[in-house]
């Protein structure tokens, strides 16, 4: 079974590439997308068919589904897009990243909750 996933793996990789990147319009997502259809292809290649049309329904479908789920967690945290950009959840420089979220923090009224409250913190001798 592994020589006829490594036979067809140059063409799905591909396939995946170009769905990918017809979904996500960003290159390096696309690529992304990509090796990680092929990364999970390879860990179930014992199980694949040997068919090459279902092997590549398979990557197709992959491929789609790996696609949406980027596109959700985009949608459903689109604070962290403007600090992470394509990557939702790796973050190029941490210390920008914190000092984002800090500023955005700081520009957030304060009356939130009914009004300014004074937190202090005692030490312990």
């Amino acid at each position: 079974m592994e020589h006829l996933f490594l036979h067809t793996a140059s063409r799905l990789r591909q396939r995946a590439y170009s769905e990918a990147l017809s979904f996500l319009a960003d290159a390096e997502e696309a690529e992304d997308v990509a090796q990680e259809v092929m990364l999970r292809m390879w860990e179930k290649r014992s199980s694949l068919h040997p068919d090459a049309g279902l092997q590549e329904a398979y990557a197709l479908t992959l491929t789609r589904n790996l696609c949406r789920n980027r596109h959700r967690s985009k949608v459903r945290h689109p604070l962290l897009r403007l600090f992470l950009g394509s990557h939702p959840f790796q973050a190029d420089d941490d210390d920008a990243l914190a000092a984002g979220i800090g500023d955005i923090a700081d520009t957030a009224p304060h009356h939130h909750y009914g009004g300014e409250k004074k937190h202090s913190v005692q030490k312990k001798t």
